[in-house]
């Protein structure tokens, strides 16, 4: 049970919506009825709810109150059968403040049957612990360490791609850093370039090479070193009837929680091979 509350608990916060109706579904989805948040007090209109209908209108307030908003779930570990603690990272802009936020967040969590029924959210993680009950000086009490950045890094890159492949592809810039260096040295364009808008130009030159060019995402894997794999299919024709259907790679290296650098392969293989792993059955991610 304590490893499917951590599940339910990662779904949760990794399919946070962002406007209303989805809210509404999502809180059917994951909160008891009778469930009961108790959100950070110093973020805006912070009040203690009771029951899925006021914490959806709560959350329904606090999400637009941010023009920008990213949450990463960095770890979740089970506290005992029916307790998750979740350390994630939010990055923020007020809509109207324009304050920003950038740190971390904790929330302690107590599921039944698989659903969530009370919230407590901390700004540190020594007061998450005493929520729980817990002693100890920092994560480490229960487990969460640095180890938690490999996992937050595989998010990052599968947040960008959702971001690339969704209604506002440009959305997906905010997770690289401005001076990202695209390398195609391994590819037919064999350039590298730098820069958002490098980036931009790079694939819509390529994708007006296709007709129905399409890219499905099969695996993000962490390689160590902040370092993500990701192995895609990719599909499209081109005008004068070059069918494509080919499995390719892209490294990708991190820092600060940005992408810096990008390199494409291929063959998965060679991207897999250049940083020390093969390619085998996910075990995870």
């Amino acid at each position: 049970m304590s490893q499917a509350n951590v599940d339910a608990v990662r779904r949760y916060y990794g399919e946070w919506p962002d406007n209303s109706e989805r809210l509404i579904a999502t809180a059917d989805r994951f909160w008891d009825s009778d469930g009961d948040y108790y959100p950070v007090r110093k973020f805006p209109e912070a009040r203690p709810c009771h029951g899925r209908d006021e914490i959806v209108d709560f959350l329904s307030e606090y999400r637009a109150a941010w023009k920008r908003y990213q949450y990463v779930v960095k770890d979740a570990r089970a506290v005992g059968d029916d307790r998750v603690l979740v350390h994630g990272h939010l990055e923020a802009e007020g809509r109207l403040s324009g304050i920003a936020i950038d740190g971390d967040l904790y929330h302690c969590c107590w599921l039944r049957h698989g659903r969530l029924i009370r919230v407590e959210d901390h700004l540190t993680a020594n007061g998450a612990l005493h929520a729980l009950g817990l002693s100890g000086d920092g994560p480490e009490a229960v487990g969460l360490s640095e180890q938690a950045m490999s996992q937050e890094n595989v998010e990052i890159v599968r947040r960008m791609w959702d971001a690339f492949l969704g209604d506002d592809p440009l959305s997906g810039l905010s997770f690289c850093d401005p001076d990202i260096e695209w390398d195609g040295t391994n590819l037919p364009d064999g350039a590298i370039a730098r820069g958002h808008e490098a980036l931009v130009d790079h694939a819509m030159r390529w994708a007006e090479q296709w007709d129905d060019w399409k890219i499905e995402p099969e695996r993000f894997i962490d390689a160590g070193d902040d370092q993500v794999i990701l192995i895609f299919r990719e599909t499209g024709r081109s005008e004068s009837g070059l069918q494509m259907d080919e499995r390719h790679a892209e490294l990708y290296r991190l820092r600060d929680g940005k992408v810096i650098y990008r390199k494409g392969f291929s063959d998965p293989d060679e991207a897999l091979e250049v940083v020390g792993l093969s390619e085998q059955p996910p075990k995870s991610a």
